[in-house]
């Protein structure tokens, strides 16, 4: 997921959640209801934290183009939604006029190992 903990992603993602709907998405938790699970021990986690780097319209335009629920959108809400990720990207010092850019993303993995029984 992209790692909130970064101003302008929190605004970037303050765009995507306004179209979300009720499109299941890991960040609302609700996953973590099903644990823990009969037959399974303890569950492990592990963060990872990368980013996506490269121009502004591969790694930001092109990655908000791609979301499933801002492709399915009419074409005149997908313009506005892309005007205004253009908007967040002028109004960003860090990223405004850069050639590279990097999206911070945090990958959480967790295990859990059957139990004999």
């Amino acid at each position: 997921m992209r790692n909130a903990s970064v101003g302008w992603v929190q605004k970037l993602n303050a765009i995507f959640d306004r179209y979300e709907g009720d499109t299941p998405r890991y960040a609302n938790g609700d996953w973590g209801r099903a644990f823990p699970f009969p037959g399974f021990g303890p569950m492990r986690t592990a963060h990872f934290r990368y980013g996506h780097t490269g121009g502004a319209d591969d790694v930001i335009i092109n990655r908000v183009r791609s979301t499933s629920f801002i492709a399915a959108l009419p074409a005149e809400e997908k313009t506005k939604v892309v005007a205004d990720v253009h908007s967040l990207i002028d109004a960003t010092p860090e990223l405004k006029g850069c050639e590279v850019v990097t999206i911070p993303y945090v990958t959480d993995v967790y295990g859990m190992t059957k139990v004999e029984g």
